[in-house]
């Protein structure tokens, strides 16, 4: 994001809490980053996300611990599908008995990742309008038992109240049930990233100022450090 644009609309350290992942420093230094730090990505997606994953939840809890991360997060897209899967795949392995499976076992693979459950959902003004009102991203993550819960219920009301595919959730919903969760802001298809490279700064600070107002202390704005072309994108 442009810093001027990200200083006009955040002008105070409480209007400014971000988590950054690393997209600001150089590539080479990204290794030393996560040798150095508990370092824990907040925004997966995995097979569960049509388009945007790939990995399973297994290889997403094996390459977590490959690169020594404490915890890995999965956010699929408006589902909790993946989680049984996830929270499996996050356990200690151990080794095999059959022989022909002690050959592919990696002692790399033994995990004990600490799986952190949220979802990706599409975020809209007014559930009961039209089924084409325009929808953001916004990421909603779990920090305990009720939160866990929460989430749960999120997809499903997204899932019921979905718009060609895609579960949605608004404003009231995620107030009524934000008790126990993080919310970030998302990617640049978030409201307040499109806001902001539309030019319209008024508008995104309006925004912020109703996720703050309804999320209170929940609220995560996230920055995306990776300079793209095309940047106002259409996709869903």
């Amino acid at each position: 994001m442009n810093t001027q644009k990200i200083q006009s609309v955040f002008q105070t350290k409480e209007d400014f809490k971000a988590i950054s992942l690393a997209g600001f420093l150089h590539k080479e230094r990204k290794k030393d980053l996560v040798m150095s730090v508990d370092f824990v990505h907040l925004h997966c997606h995995t097979n569960y996300s049509l388009y945007d994953g790939f990995m399973s939840p297994l290889n997403l809890a094996r390459r977590a611990k490959e690169l020594d991360m404490p915890a890995v997060a999965i956010t699929d897209h408006g589902k909790a599908a993946g989680f049984i899967k996830f929270q499996d795949a996050c356990k200690p392995e151990k080794e095999p008995d059959d022989a022909k499976k002690k050959k592919s076992f990696n002692p790399a693979w033994t995990k004990d990742i600490k799986p952190i459950f949220g979802c990706e959902m599409y975020l809209c003004h007014n559930l009961e309008g039209k089924k084409n009102e325009k929808r953001y991203h916004i990421v909603i993550l779990a920090k305990n038992n009720e939160g866990l819960k929460n989430v749960n219920r999120l997809s499903a009301i997204g899932h019921e109240k979905t718009a060609y595919g895609f579960p949605r959730v608004d404003f009231e919903k995620l107030k009524a049930h934000s008790e126990g969760l993080i919310v970030m802001s998302a990617c640049i298809n978030g409201e307040i990233p499109q806001l902001i490279f539309a030019g319209e700064m008024e508008s995104a600070k309006e925004i912020l100022r109703m996720l703050r107002t309804a999320l209170l202390e929940s609220l995560v704005l996230a920055v995306d450090g990776v300079v793209r072309k095309n940047i106002l994108t259409k996709r869903p």
